[in-house]
């Protein structure tokens, strides 16, 4: 659990230093998109 919990707050990092620093982001709905589509091809 310890392990589960320290990936999420690395995630939440990184996440947050990329909307601070004005870089791309994209919707839930934009990446499960794209997740299908890479399996359709």
């Amino acid at each position: 659990m310890a392990e589960d919990d320290a990936a999420d707050e690395l995630l939440a990092r990184e996440a947050e230093a990329v909307l601070a620093g004005g870089g791309p982001t994209a919707t839930m709905a934009e990446l499960l998109a794209d997740l299908f589509a890479e399996r359709a091809e």
